[in-house]
């Protein structure tokens, strides 16, 4: 039996994977790109002022994994299935 054999859920999936993909991803994109920039920011201060910032570290280095984290979901959810584009 095939995975998005119902009408309805595979609509309902083919709509989520559409809002996943032109807002949620863009907008994750650029959250794990300025956590990127601030696990730098943050390497950067301690190389020159020798004080380590654990919670900006820890916020910095969770935004950075958030677009890791929505691919992984996006994949157990289907939205990668090639049984999803049928019609």
């Amino acid at each position: 039996m095939a995975r998005f054999s119902q009408r309805n859920t595979r609509l309902a999936r083919q709509r989520e994977s559409a809002v996943f993909r032109s807002v949620l991803m863009p907008l994750s994109t650029l959250v794990g790109m300025v956590g990127l920039l601030a696990v730098a920011l943050i390497f950067f201060d301690h190389l020159i002022n020798k004080r380590w910032e654990t919670e900006a570290f820890a916020v910095a280095t969770t935004a950075a994994l958030l677009p890791v984290a929505l691919l992984l979901f996006r994949w157990m959810r289907g939205h990668f299935n090639r049984q999803l584009e049928n019609p």
